[in-house]
């Protein structure tokens, strides 16, 4: 809903971040792919969001177990402690990565160095045009399929979709487990940047300056 795919630089998207500039320890280097910083302006200021997808084990997920918000089978949360970002969980709360970690990171490098020469990734093969890195969207609903996985562990409510009230389909709001909301800012397709299969949908809590990424398989 409301959504806007985004294929080059703009003013809330930035890709390829530098790591080491934004990740707290190694440990998130070695378990996360830092894809872009998401600018976001709000009432009581501006945040530089970083966007950063969870490799997960070989069939995409990514927690041992449903844990809450913190972790689960296909979510995690980081929060940004004195500038930098640093996982919430532990790594043991976390399946190994061992089987697609190296390929993994070696085609996010390449897609890498392909968005800082030319400023966008494109189609292999002779394909035209450019691959979509990162799509915006304000609002997301119970039809999601991420949904269905997230909603007995993490606080939520449902409303209605304005002039659309006896439907069944309605907006998604999502909360931290001391009631904080979080902000949808929208979604990247993992295959683009390192050829995992998921998507990951990003949300943001101002108050807690925490990130809150899902993996969704559509």
């Amino acid at each position: 809903m409301n959504e806007r795919e985004i294929y080059e630089n703009c003013s809330f998207f930035t890709a390829f971040p530098d790591a080491d500039e934004f990740f707290a320890s190694e440990t998130e280097k070695d378990l996360l792919l830092p894809v872009g910083i998401y600018h976001l302006e709000e009432s009581d200021g501006k945040y530089d969001i970083l966007l950063a997808i969870p490799i997960g084990d070989d069939e995409g997920l990514i927690g041992v177990d449903n844990f809450g918000e913190t972790c689960g089978e296909t979510w995690l949360t980081y929060t940004q402690r004195d500038g930098r970002w640093s996982l919430d969980c532990s790594p043991s709360d976390l399946l190994p990565f061992d089987l697609v970690l190296s390929e993994a990171k070696i085609k996010f490098n390449q897609r890498r160095d392909e968005f800082l020469e030319s400023g966008h990734i494109c189609h292999k093969n002779g394909v035209p045009g450019h691959k979509m890195l990162f799509n915006k969207g304000d609002e997301t609903t119970n039809y999601c399929n991420w949904y269905n996985k997230l909603k007995k562990h993490v606080r939520n409510k449902l409303s209605e979709i304005p002039g659309n009230k006896n439907g069944n389909e309605k907006l998604v709001s999502l909360y931290s487990d001391d009631g904080n909301e979080y902000t949808y800012l929208g979604f990247v397709e993992a295959g683009v940047y390192a050829g995992l299969l998921a998507q990951a949908h990003f949300f943001f809590c101002a108050n807690l300056k925490r990130v809150l990424v899902i993996h969704d398989f559509t």
